[in-house]
């Protein structure tokens, strides 16, 4: 009887062992599986998120070349114009193309008169030769009158030559800037001067005057 307890104890052991082994592989196979699908969803991921990447990328690129095929174009065409057209004044003028432009600051001040009167706060001498290449000028004026209109032009108190292009208007109490058309200016060395007027006795405000030189 004792040997037949012993045998069965060891049969019992031996299937136990047996049970036991399986399990441990039927885990180890699953984990192995899981392992392996958590890897295979992560590439995945990683794989839509550098094709997101590279598809926003390619977008940009796309957005930017066009970008410069817009531009170009634009530069292009500015190219093909002979000339940049300006209103100032109240008139059209051509504007001289490929020059340099040199501002030169005059003054200010004010008048209730209707005649043109000089301000001599504005008074400058100016020498052509100091500016080889000279084009021509314009006049800049930024006024303002509370009725009627405030005119301002540039004479030149050297030759008493009005330069009736350089002659700019303005009719409302906001100071505006006003821009002449071209002219040019005597040779050599010449003194001028800013004539302002008001049309119904009002004040006049002349803000600030600007010679506007373009030369090459």
């Amino acid at each position: 009887m004792a040997w037949l307890h012993h045998h069965f104890q060891r049969i019992f052991l031996t299937f136990l062992g047996i049970n036991i082994f399986g399990l441990w592989l039927i885990g180890y196979v699953q984990l192995h599986r899981l392992s392996s699908f958590a890897v295979q969803q992560a590439n995945d991921s990683s794989f839509v998120d550098l094709a997101a990447e590279q598809t926003a990328q390619s977008r940009i690129i796309q957005h930017l070349q066009d970008e410069v095929a817009s531009l170009s174009a634009q530069v292009t065409a500015t190219g093909k114009q002979p000339a940049s057209v300006i209103k100032s004044g109240g008139t059209t003028t051509q504007a001289m193309v490929g020059l340099k432009e040199q501002s030169i600051y005059i003054g200010s001040g004010s008048s209730t008169k209707t005649d043109w009167t000089d301000l001599d706060a504005t008074i400058f001498e100016l020498n052509t030769t100091n500016y080889p290449g000279l084009e021509g000028a314009s006049f800049e004026a930024t006024l303002s009158v509370v009725g009627g209109e405030a005119s301002a032009r540039v004479r030149n108190k050297t030759t008493d030559q009005i330069i009736t292009a350089s002659e700019v208007s303005h009719n409302t109490s906001v100071s505006t800037q006003k821009l002449s058309g071209s002219f040019t200016l005597t040779g050599g060395s010449n003194v001028y001067v800013v004539q302002l007027r008001s049309s119904s006795n009002e004040t006049a405000v002349l803000h600030s005057a600007r010679l506007k030189l373009l030369y090459r």
